[in-house]
């Protein structure tokens, strides 16, 4: 059952624990550097606005947004992580959760339990 030790590898397995990475919370850090620098380039075409009409002041303001927080950043990520997945699988590797990839480079010992010595009373290594 899943109340054993070997059970309790498998939930894991099956139902891994939310985690969180590095490069993600430091993407949104930069997208939120970016952002503040945005507002600050748009506050400084304030003072300019007497000699534009609103319209054009709405379109440099959104042109400086655009070109500070680049609006392709999620999709380029999603694209890269779907292309490791496409990779992997071309080698017969099946990856259940994708946003666990970018940990996966970090790796240097896998351990297979093919007789369970390892995770007999618990994992040791």
């Amino acid at each position: 059952g899943f109340t054993t030790i070997k059970g309790s590898l498998v939930r894991y397995i099956l139902y891994p624990k939310p985690s969180k990475f590095d490069f993600d919370s430091d993407t949104y850090v930069y997208i939120a550097m970016m952002f503040i620098l945005a507002v600050l380039g748009v506050l400084f075409q304030v003072p300019r606005i007497k000699d534009e009409s609103i319209g054009e002041f709405i379109a440099k303001s959104l042109d400086i947004t655009t070109v500070m927080i680049p609006p392709s950043l999620p999709a380029a990520m999603l694209i890269s992580t779907f292309n490791a997945l496409s990779r992997l699988k071309e080698r017969d590797i099946f990856c259940i959760a994708p946003s666990r990839i970018n940990m996966a480079g970090k790796v240097s010992v896998f351990c297979f339990d093919k007789t369970g010595t390892l995770t007999e009373e618990g994992l040791s290594v």
